[in-house]
């Protein structure tokens, strides 16, 4: 997160249009925080979740479940943000 901001204080006010390196960057780093997150959360349902704790146990299943929901929510806060500080002047209408 400390790296996203900084690439947001470093582009600011620059269009993507206008080239430059931290642009390029910012566009990659948001498309990581919008592939790597949700494929973690898959191979920790696949793998880490199901060959650590039995799947039987609905209390702890329900559990896991939330966490994820809540975490989820606070993934797609946090890809919204990062596409608004970084290509707000490419969206605004100005």
């Amino acid at each position: 997160m400390a790296v996203s901001g900084a690439l947001a204080y470093c582009g600011w006010g620059q269009k993507v249009s206008e080239g430059g390196t931290v642009k390029v960057v910012q566009v990659i780093v948001v498309a990581l925080w919008t592939i790597l997150p949700p494929m973690f959360f898959w191979i920790e349902y696949i793998w880490l979740y199901k060959r650590t704790f039995d799947i039987t146990d609905k209390d702890r299943f329900e559990a896991f479940k939330y966490q994820q929901d809540l975490s989820s929510k606070i993934w797609i806060a946090l890809v919204s943000v990062l596409l608004m500080l970084y290509f707000w002047k490419d969206i605004a209408r100005t």
